[in-house]
């Protein structure tokens, strides 16, 4: 655009401004300053578009006193506060423009403070979160997309910007994730994104299946952990989910929220996400799900009264009740109303907290097997009573891995294995090998220098090692340490047996005394079982696994009758992976 052109496109502007012409003025003003932002600031077009504004904003009040003749339901303030927020939203865009992005969002919460049913404002914050570069700037950028969608006036163009946020997520899934926070981000936008684009029952797309079984074993990590800073957005993605009435987020929202009571139990201190989740009950759709007596506003409710948090009253009006932080009240307003909401007024009732039904109905149960609850250490875990088998990590994967590689699904093959036989299944792996750096700079050394790295020490899914790791299934050892005489320690002090096709030479031979050398060697002829990978499925033809005596074949071919616990299809299934089959129930 010429000098010429652009004094053209400034005095036609000017002369509509003069005409009150508000949309044409304001969209020539909008476009010199995007096109020509020094040149538009320079001739002052920011000040134009501003008393613009304001020229509106001052001539309002005529214009309802008009509408009031033809309508008696408009409400004065509710036009002048959305006025207000519009004027308020277009002085962000020019410092958004200006690459002013603090100053923006200052502007753009300012906004929705005055007017929070709009759903522009919303939409100009997701904006300038997926500009930065934090680990949770997409996850909070998904949340201000939904968040515009769902106002009481909707911003239609956050669709749009949505599914850009679902690819940029796709290929963050693809790329490599150095902790397990970011993984679970991911893991919550993919989830979400399954049931915004799944269609009618009929045709379910994706099989959301693996994501579910990953989020739950992360989730179940990080709360073992006991850093209730692991993941900072919990109100976020607590939004997301419950203004999802599927199937699918509900199952999520079961692992959400369960890592949230863990968290609760483990801080012992008070948080503020169950009441931004009573909040943003008003933006779900209507489902007997939610307002029921044994609902999800029920039950949040009752827990936030056990909590002693700030309790939650009902309303006549839309306007949601005061609490000490006004950052709740501008982020979960300009719903619909509260009282629309069938069953509004039972969140009240202050009985025993409980689990809400739909929460246990919404996950398939594979089988069921007898498990054993550790308060201390919040694990669930087989009879102690039952043989114990001890697996060679690096032995097994390789093999798996033909190999060639470490691949870690043989691993997950042979504890689904063992576990299913009524066994106590231990593993143990170097502790470099469930490092996310270690391994990542290994990978990168021999990339960049061309030299070969042993390949059993370079695991392809560090991410399922630290998930076995998390539930006490993995023991580490000690960098540098010879981990095989960990598993034939552990084995012998426990009178359990060895899967590995190791003959374990070395460790006989690094006894001192020669007696011990032959005790040890006669130990690992008769406790050592081989085994074999046909595919994906696990062969073991070692008469060791007879001769071990205590697999209990009569139990096996009564299960799951036996058994008292129940196993939800998100607890059996491999993360990220495609065994998803029922325990086999025939002995080898």
């Amino acid at each position: 655009m010429a000098d010429g052109s652009r004094r053209g496109t400034l005095k036609e502007a000017v002369d509509r401004d003069r005409q009150f012409d508000l949309e044409g003025s304001s969209a020539l003003y909008q476009r010199l300053l995007i096109e020509h932002p020094a040149w538009a600031l320079e001739k002052k077009v920011d000040t134009r578009l501003l008393s613009l504004w304001r020229r509106a904003m001052e001539q309002n009040h005529s214009l309802i006193d008009a509408a009031k003749i033809v309508h008696q339901q408009i409400y004065v303030r509710a036009d002048d506060e959305r006025v207000k927020c519009l004027a308020i939203s277009s002085i962000g865009d020019l410092e958004r423009y200006a690459h002013h992005p603090n100053e923006a969002r200052q502007l753009y919460q300012q906004a929705i403070t005055i007017c929070p049913s709009m759903g522009k404002c919303y939409n100009q914050v997701a904006v300038l979160d997926a500009q930065e570069r934090g680990s949770d700037s997409l996850l909070r950028s998904v949340y201000g997309h939904f968040r515009a969608l769902w106002a009481a006036k909707p911003f239609p163009p956050a669709r749009n910007n949505l599914l850009h946020a679902f690819s940029l997520n796709r290929a963050a899934m693809d790329a490599a994730q150095t902790t397990l926070p970011q993984r679970w981000n991911c893991l919550i936008i993919r989830i979400v994104e399954i049931a915004f684009t799944s269609g009618d029952e009929d045709d379910q797309g994706e099989d959301p299946a693996p994501f579910l079984a990953e989020l739950n074993a992360i989730s179940r990590s990080l709360a073992l952990s006991q850093n209730s800073t692991s993941l900072p957005n919990m109100p976020e993605t607590l939004v997301i989910l419950l203004g999802l009435s599927t199937e699918l987020a509900w199952g999520a929202l079961a692992i959400v929220f369960g890592w949230q009571m863990t968290s609760l139990a483990v801080t012992a201190m008070p948080r503020r996400d169950l009441v931004l989740a009573v909040f943003c009950i008003c933006a779900c759709r209507r489902t007997d799900l939610l307002t029921s007596g044994s609902g999800l506003l029920t039950h949040l409710s009752r827990l936030a009264n056990t909590l002693s948090l700030d309790g939650i009253e009902a309303t006549s009006s839309a306007k949601p009740p005061e609490t000490e932080e006004s950052l709740i009240l501008s982020m979960f307003r300009g719903f619909e109303p509260i009282e629309s909401i069938p069953g509004w007024d039972t969140v009240l009732e202050k009985d025993i907290w409980r689990q809400p039904d739909f929460l246990a109905q919404s996950v398939r149960t594979l089988g069921k097997l007898t498990m054993q609850y550790d308060p201390a250490s919040n694990r669930f875990s087989g009879p102690v009573d039952a043989p114990l088998v001890v697996l060679d990590v690096p032995n097994i994967c390789m093999k798996h891995g033909k190999d060639r590689s470490f691949s870690c699904k043989g691993l997950a093959l042979a504890v689904h294995y063992f576990r299913a036989r009524g066994l106590r299944v231990h593993a143990f792996v170097p502790e470099n090998c469930i490092d996310y750096e270690k391994v990542a700079n290994l990978k990168r050394l021999g990339r960049l220098e061309g030299w070969s790295t042993k390949a059993s020490a370079m695991p392809d899914d560090v991410g399922l090692l630290r998930v076995h790791y998390a539930t006490g299934t993995i023991i580490a050892t000690p960098q540098g340490d010879y981990d095989d005489s960990y598993t034939i320690e552990h084995a012998r002090r426990n009178s359990g047996i060895v899967i590995s096709n190791d003959r374990f030479r070395d460790a006989s031979q690094k006894q001192a005394v020669a007696l011990e050398s032959r005790v040890l060697a006669a130990w690992i002829r008769s406790n050592v079982c081989s085994f074999a990978f046909a595919g994906d499925q696990v062969l073991i033809l070692s008469p060791i696994l007879i001769l071990f005596g205590r697999l209990n074949t009569t139990a096996l071919s009564n299960w799951p009758a036996k058994c008292t616990g129940d196993i939800p299809a998100a607890m059996c299934l491999l993360p990220g992976r495609s065994v998803h089959t029922q325990p086999e129930r025939k002995s080898p």
